[in-house]
């Protein structure tokens, strides 16, 4: 409800974490609305396995993705 979680499927050294991380805030676009996120952390994904869904957690384990991003919802001004 407070944000999002990204698995980060293509490791922990993506550019695009790299620029999240970098600037501290980011637009994440679900369903074709987008979202102003900020705080980025990386997680283990074991963390947040809850967010996830077991199908997902399946490949997790198959493709060996241990970390995740967590993003929390812009405050408002």
């Amino acid at each position: 409800d407070d944000g999002f979680v990204i698995a980060l499927v293509y490791g922990n050294d993506a550019q695009w974490l790299r620029n999240v991380l970098a600037a501290g805030l980011a637009v994440v676009v679900r369903d074709d609305v987008a979202y102003a996120v900020e705080r980025p952390e990386v997680l283990p994904v074991d963390d947040a396995i809850g967010y996830f869904k077991p199908s997902d957690r399946r490949l997790f384990g198959l493709f060996g993705v241990d970390r995740c991003l967590r993003l929390y919802h812009a405050a408002h001004d």
